[in-house]
């Protein structure tokens, strides 16, 4: 339940299954739409440049790389985003 706030849509590039699934869990569980989870650089890049997005969710180390460049793109488009690492 977004409690009349916008619903969003959030990328969500994570490449460990089970704590994709939590965070899509959560992000749905308030509502919002979830683009993922994405395990891999070239495909969340793809998604940053072209999908209609609100915000993003991405953990650092994913499958191909750092997801910096990703956070460049979403940034320069001016959306927030949040950084994870475990």
């Amino acid at each position: 339940m977004t409690g009349g706030l916008a619903r969003l849509r959030v990328l969500v590039v994570e490449d460990e299954p089970l704590i994709g699934m939590d965070i899509e869990d959560a992000v749905a569980g308030l509502g919002h739409e979830v683009v993922g989870p994405i395990a891999e650089l070239d495909e969340a890049l793809d998604l940053a440049t072209i999908a209609a997005l609100g915000c993003a969710i991405l953990d650092i180390n994913i499958i191909g790389g750092h997801s910096y460049p990703v956070v460049d793109i979403l940034l320069k488009r001016g959306l927030p985003v949040l950084l994870l690492s475990s």
